[in-house]
C-alpha cells in the first residue's frame, strides 16, 4: 500500500483472473460556472473536486517476446493496482521531430515492456455499482489501425 493513499480509500474488486486493489482519488477540479471557465477567470472557490475510483495497471494478457498474447495466469493474492503499468514500446514522436535530428521534443518512454505491457487502467465514478449501465470509453493500440482507435458500441 502506498503511504500517500489512506486505507479508508482502498477498495478490492474481483476480476476473472483474481482480486485487484484500487483506490478512490479525490479527483480533479470541476468548474461550477461555465461562464467563468470561458473567460479564464477561475479561482479555487469556483471549482469542486470530483472523486474517481482508480484501478491502474491491471494485467489482461501476457506474452513472451515475439509470441502471441494469451490471457494472464490467474493470481491467488490480490494485486495492488495503484500505479500505471508498463506500456508496449512505441516511439513518442512530436510534430517537430521530423525537422530536427536528433528529435527535439520527443522523450524516451521509461516504463515500457514488450512482455509486461498488457495492462489496463480502469476509472469509474464512486456511485457505480455492479449491474449499472454506464458509458465506457476504450482506447488502445490496434493492429495497423485497421479498427478505429476509439470506438463505441451500444449494448442493450
Amino acid at each position: 500500500m502506498s503511504a500517500s493513499i489512506p486505507a479508508s480509500s482502498l477498495m478490492t474488486v474481483e476480476t476473472v483472473y483474481g482480486k485487484v486493489i484500487g483506490y478512490e482519488d479525490l479527483g480533479t477540479h470541476e468548474t461550477k460556472n461555465a461562464d467563468l471557465q470561458s473567460i479564464g477567470a477561475l479561482s479555487i472557490d469556483d471549482t469542486t473536486r470530483v472523486p474517481v475510483r482508480k484501478f491502474l495497471g491491471i494485467p489482461y494478457a501476457q506474452a513472451e517476446r515475439w509470441k502471441r498474447a494469451v490471457p494472464p495466469t490467474p493470481w491467488s493474492e490480490p494485486i495492488v493496482c495503484h500505479k500505471f503499468g508498463p506500456s508496449i514500446p512505441q516511439p513518442q514522436i512530436t510534430l517537430f521531430d521530423s525537422f530536427y535530428d536528433p528529435p527535439l521534443l520527443s522523450k524516451p518512454q521509461t516504463n515500457q515492456s514488450e512482455e509486461k505491457g498488457f495492462t489496463v487502467n480502469v476509472f469509474s465514478s464512486p456511485g457505480v455499482k455492479e449491474g449499472d449501465k454506464v458509458p465506457v470509453l476504450v482506447s488502445g493500440i490496434v493492429d495497423g489501425l485497421k479498427i478505429p482507435l476509439n470506438c463505441t458500441r451500444r449494448r442493450s
